[in-house]
């Protein structure tokens, strides 16, 4: 494992029948010497792996075999000191490999730990909490054998480039993969041009924009095990940043965002920018609702920007993309404004770079820009008079007045009076002017609606019309008042989160162990989800699917309803706990470091009949999914007869079931 700068660090290896061999060296680049360092806290064997890591600077090794037993231990240049951390989730052997990716994770293949059946084992270890987890397996059916490989290319931070080595019944393997680590998922690259196998020690390298791996196999097979091969990379331009990440916008105001891309041979040709409402898809189509695109395109060495939606909506003065030649860096500032009308909530901002040969990447933030509510009122006119004899309805010379509203919320339009018409100490009731619009107002010092529950829109028109019914007793004299016209924002309907709320529908939900979607009760509909309540049925588990139509922040309702099944035996309800919850993630790419609301669970309260249970939660600022998750034991100290629960019309909202 090299450091970077003058060491390289090598663990010496062990066979199967060697006992304890620990010998760890370094090698000095300048001085081009070796020097034996203080030996590993394990045992080595064919299940070694070595990685510098930048995040420390440390070295991290996975040590030992099969017949030697696995320890994951790291060691400090500082102090020639190995500190043993928590091990990996198996034993490790031949093909084993460990890769530091830039950050504070490390990726492990476990190689072929059973000589008898594959292992596509891909793990993952977090520095910071010293745990591991599993990731997607490696594609390869038959599984990571010797000649197994990683190597991260700092130049292409979202991937890990893999060889699964030979196969388990000792086979030669072509098998060369990438894994992508923003979405846990493999993709197979072309298959190697001689196989590698059979013998251990092998790696992947890269310089010069190339991958190499030599083929170290035996002698008999294609190529005969010596060949030195070379994979040039095609540049592939990466999205690197995309900021706002977490801003408020108000609609018809101008506001940036910035995108970086690197791209490898500066041949970059279209960045394409997306702003829309997160329960949309990028791929919808443009409306200025919604879902805007803006463009920037390289044309003869000059950049354009554009927005199919009109020029209303991007400030071509404001745009810009400097090109950095060194870091191979691309910073574009677009400069751009969603309309009155926009909606108000939560907004994902996507982005994707393409190269000159149609090479492309994306990237995308999850609720990053919240969209307020807008309103804005103008009005025909702002004097009303009226003019006529005592007795008579006389309608202002103004009427009818014209309202002109723009909002991205539903709105209703009040009037009211300051008071009474007065004169000198004369008056008439504010009561005998009307305003009649979509319903007729008798105007008095408090505000009452004349029309309601109007369709949000740009330049949205009512009318009002104004009449003074003159009192047959008023003494005839100038009289003055003041009406006050205002417009106000309704508030939003409900939003039920929750897809497939009573389990209808086959989809949004997934079980666990002992857990299904099932016909044999249900509170509404024909289904509902059962899972089977015992000492450890943490597994049988009831989960949505992810949840973004969220604002961080909020709280929301969660409610279910339950049917705890008596199993008799002299059962109590309060024996058995049930859990309903969120699970907020802070990251798309994996389910680390999320956090439950409510944190514990309950003592149900019936038997035999559907209850509902009901709790606040609140959306932490870091959230950028969710998933209600569902699932039961016994209460601590308690063994009752195992049983069932079942679940239905779940419910995650701003407003109460």
């Amino acid at each position: 494992a090299w450091d970077n700068e003058n060491y390289i660090y090598a663990l010496a290896g062990a066979r199967y029948q060697d006992s304890n061999r620990t010998i760890f060296l370094r090698y000095s680049i300048p001085s081009n010497s070796w020097e034996f360092l203080e030996n590993t806290p394990g045992p080595q064997g064919a299940g070694d792996a070595l990685c510098w890591c930048g995040y420390d600077g440390r070295i991290y090794a996975i040590l030992g075999s099969s017949t030697h037993g696995t320890t994951f231990a790291r060691y400090n240049p500082q102090t020639n000191t190995w500190q043993v951390l928590a091990n990996p989730p198996g034993g490790t052997d031949d093909g084993c490999s460990l890769v530091w990716t830039g950050g504070a994770y490390l990726y492990a293949l476990r190689g072929e730990y059973y000589e008898a059946s594959p292992l596509q084992d891909f793990w993952r270890y977090n520095i910071e909490t010293n745990s591991w987890e599993n990731l997607s397996p490696i594609p390869d059916l038959d599984g990571v054998g010797d000649g197994g490989s990683l190597l991260w290319i700092p130049t292409k931070p979202d991937y890990i480039y893999a060889l699964s080595g030979g196969s388990y019944l000792e086979q030669p393997g072509y098998g060369f993969y990438r894994y992508q680590i923003s979405t846990n998922t493999w993709e197979s690259l072309e298959n190697l041009p001689y196989p590698v196998g059979e013998y251990n020690g092998n790696r992947l390298g890269f310089v010069n924009n190339t991958i190499f791996y030599w083929q170290g196999a035996p002698p008999d097979w294609a190529g005969g095990g010596n060949k030195f091969c070379a994979y040039p990379l095609i540049e592939i331009p990466s999205v690197l940043m995309v900021v706002p990440e977490n801003s408020i916008i108000m609609p018809n105001c101008w506001f940036n965002v910035t995108v970086t891309v690197w791209e490898g041979e500066m041949e970059l040709e279209n960045i394409y920018l997306v702003a829309h409402e997160n329960s949309l898809s990028h791929t919808a189509s443009d409306n200025i609702r919604n879902h805007y695109t803006w463009s920037a395109s390289k044309s003869a060495g000059t950049w354009q920007f554009s927005c199919p939606l009109g020029s209303a909506y991007i400030d071509t003065s404001g745009c810009s993309v400097l090109e950095n030649s060194e870091t191979k860096t691309y910073t574009a500032i677009f400069s751009v404004k969603l309309s009155k009308i926009a909606a108000p909530g939560m907004w994902n901002l996507y982005v994707r770079a393409v190269d000159n040969t149609g090479l492309d990447n994306y990237l995308e933030n999850i609720n990053a820009i919240m969209v307020q509510v807008y309103l804005e009122m103008s009005l025909s006119t702002y004097t009303l008079s009226f003019s006529g004899y005592k007795g008579q309805s006389v309608y202002a010379t103004q009427s009818p007045m014209t309202v002109i509203v723009s909002s991205n919320r539903n709105f209703t339009i009040k009037v009211r009076a300051a008071g009474d018409f007065t004169s000198d100490g004369y008056t008439i009731s504010a009561s005998a002017a009307k305003a009649i619009g979509g319903r007729t107002v008798s105007l008095s010092t408090i505000y009452e609606n004349v029309w309601n529950n109007i369709l949000y829109g740009e330049n949205m028109q009512k009318q009002i019309e104004w009449r003074l019914d003159i009192p047959s007793n008023v003494a005839a004299r100038n009289y003055t008042n003041t009406f006050y016209v205002r417009v106000e924002t309704l508030p939003e309907p409900p939003l039920q989160l929750v897809q497939n709320p009573s389990f209808e529908q086959t989809g949004y939900w997934s079980f666990g162990t002992n857990a299904s979607r099932s016909s044999e009760r249900a509170r509404t509909g024909s289904y509902s989800a059962k899972q089977v309540v015992n000492s450890s049925s943490y597994t049988a588990y009831v989960t949505s699917d992810n949840i973004t139509s969220f604002i961080p922040g909020q709280t929301y309702y969660l409610a279910g309803y339950y049917y705890l099944v008596n199993p008799g035996g002299g059962a109590s309800p309060s024996q058995y706990t049930l859990f309903i919850r969120v699970r907020w993630y802070p990251y798309w790419e994996n389910d680390d470091g999320y956090v439950q609301t409510p944190s514990s669970g309950f003592a149900s309260t019936a038997f035999d009949s559907w209850t509902l249970v009901s709790f606040q939660v609140t959306a932490p600022q870091n959230a950028v999914r969710a998933r209600v998750f569902i699932t039961a034991r016994y209460t601590t100290g308690q063994t009752p007869p195992a049983t069932s629960a079942y679940w239905d019309d779940i419910w995650l909202s701003t407003q109460p079931p």
